[in-house]
């Protein structure tokens, strides 16, 4: 009796190894085309890629290249960059009431224009206009990075 309940179990266990070994195999084989798919043609998930040779040279190229899609910037010079490295410096200024470590701010001298953007959330905070009158350099704003205009 034993001996005929462990030969039906084994018995089951061969037919069902058997029949779901195909639909196993076709699933791996589907799941693996997926894939080879979804990495040539990575835009069907939303997932846009940037070929090396389309990467940015600079920090700066890649500030403007994102900001491009918000907002149109002065095409006829290059802006400075800085980066806020410490806010508690520039918060009592009005422009900076929002900033935070980290932020990347462009200034545009002949266009006489400021613009506070957030890389981390892809926002642009602020956009204001430069004081004709010794405005702030970008020495207040950052000790790391700035670039010079015309550079």
């Amino acid at each position: 009796m034993k001996r005929d309940k462990l030969l039906n179990i084994v018995r089951f266990a061969r037919t069902f190894i058997a029949r779901s070994l195909p639909f196993i195999v076709i699933a791996l084989i589907t799941g693996v085309m997926v894939i080879m798919y979804v990495r040539k043609n990575p835009n069907v998930l939303g997932i846009a890629t940037m070929q090396p040779s389309q990467a940015p040279v600079t920090e700066l190229e890649g500030l403007l290249t994102e900001l491009a899609h918000f907002m149109v910037l002065p095409s006829d010079e290059q802006p400075a960059l800085a980066t806020v490295s410490d806010v508690e410096k520039v918060r009592t200024q009005s422009f900076f009431k929002a900033a935070k470590n980290g932020d990347k701010v462009l200034l545009y001298g002949k266009s006489k224009k400021a613009i506070l953007y957030r890389p981390s959330e892809r926002k642009v905070i602020e956009v204001g206009y430069l004081a004709a009158s010794g405005s702030a350099t970008t020495k207040d704003i950052t000790a790391s990075e700035s670039a010079t205009p015309g550079n």
